[in-house]
């Protein structure tokens, strides 16, 4: 489980004073704050350790539509960026640094793993196209010939045959290669025919009538847990089913009661808030488990009632995978511990601050005569976490 992400020098979050950034982060982290503040740039940040474990550096630009020069924050000094990250993985915690070149030298710059707590060598340590591991069943530091690689080096781990010398660094590459974001949920994606089998719903809503459809073919009592789940949430819900067209293409139907009688709807016209709901309900019967799920808005095109059944789900789902969410409703809060959510800012210079909730001024009082959600949008982040006034109540 992530424990710790710091965040240096990457887009909003540049270096010097106060520039850099450090979430601490529980199995639900709501991330709440103004528009501006960084909360997408943290989802972000992770997304890209777990792409550059999966693919290359030209693979994460072309996914995200991102140019390299735009990625170091425009004021940083020193126009490196990267992250480093405490994960822990059984009885051990691994820190993970990662650090891309400048502007006008792209690529993997630095890259470390430590144990925390042990005095044994780096598991990992890479200086450009300098590499050297520790071999865990040996003991020994064994260099590498220099290697031009343009992602992770836990990328090139083999799970068979460097489970015995490399047990740390291969539990590491497992997790980050399941970190797996929704990138604000679109309708159109969500209700589109798709075809072929799928292991789970795309980042942002893709696919989603073929995983139903997998999910169903594979395991039919877990897909009729699915539906009890979603039911839970959405009582009208009397089943949901798949349709294809002759070319094999598949769409998401759903059965309803309406005063008693059930009544049917075809994937156009279910709303968009059921079927974001069905994509987050998912996440469990995916077919490779993630380690973290990063959620960005989880409350667009939902109903106010709606927001809380997505919140009590995420806490649902946390017991068995990490969840990291943005929000922007203070009804989102009010479903989930206060504990779980961590305000972000923006101070003086720009400087993003992230503090827990529970930490923020006069919270024991406060929390007497508010709920989390109404205290944060009574009283307002720029007062909660002690940011100079701007001359107006509430929320900005």
């Amino acid at each position: 489980m992530l424990r710790r992400l710091e965040v240096h020098g990457f887009k909003a979050f540049g270096e010097g004073a106060g520039g850099s950034v450090v979430l601490d982060a529980a199995p639900l982290t709501l991330l709440a704050g103004p528009n501006g503040a960084g909360k997408s740039t943290l989802l972000q940040s992770l997304d890209v350790l777990g792409m550059l474990v999966r693919g290359t550096i030209s693979e994460l630009l072309d996914a995200h539509g991102w140019v390299y020069k735009d990625l170091p924050h425009l004021l940083s000094d020193k126009q490196t960026f990267g992250f480093v990250v405490d994960v822990e993985l059984g009885k051990r915690t691994l820190r993970w640094s990662l650090m891309l070149g400048t502007r006008r030298r792209p690529g993997i710059a630095r890259e470390v793993v430590d144990v925390i707590g042990e005095k044994t060598p780096p598991l990992l340590d890479r200086a450009f196209r300098k590499i050297s591991v520790y071999v865990e069943s040996t003991g020994e530091t064994v260099s590498h010939p220099p290697l031009t690689l343009t992602q992770s080096w836990l990328s090139t781990l083999d799970p068979k045959e460097d489970r015995g010398a490399h047990p740390g660094l291969l539990a590491l590459r497992e997790w980050a290669e399941r970190i797996f974001p929704f990138w604000s949920l679109d309708p159109a994606l969500l209700r589109a025919p798709s075809s072929g089998v799928a292991s789970r719903v795309g980042p942002r809503g893709g696919n989603l009538a073929s995983f139903l459809a997998s999910l169903k073919r594979r395991n039919r009592d877990a897909f009729d847990a699915f539906v009890a789940r979603v039911a839970a949430y959405y009582p009208r819900l009397q089943g949901i089913d798949i349709k294809s067209d002759a070319s094999g293409k598949k769409t998401v139907s759903i059965q309803e009661a309406w005063d008693g009688a059930p009544v049917g709807f075809n994937a156009n016209q279910v709303s968009d808030g059921l079927l974001r709901l069905l994509a987050v309900a998912s996440i469990p019967d995916w077919e490779h488990t993630p380690s973290v799920v990063l959620l960005d808005e989880i409350e667009n095109g939902l109903h106010p009632r709606l927001i809380g059944g997505i919140a009590e789900l995420l806490s649902e789902i946390s017991k068995t995978t990490q969840v990291i969410a943005t929000t922007h409703s203070p009804i989102t809060l009010n479903y989930v511990p206060a504990e779980c959510t961590r305000l972000v800012t923006r101070g003086k210079g720009g400087a993003v601050t992230i503090t827990n909730l529970k930490d923020t001024n006069g919270f024991a009082e406060l929390r007497e005569h508010f709920e989390p959600g109404e205290l944060w949008y009574n009283v307002g982040e720029d007062r909660l976490v002690g940011l100079p006034s701007k001359g107006k109540k509430g929320r900005s």
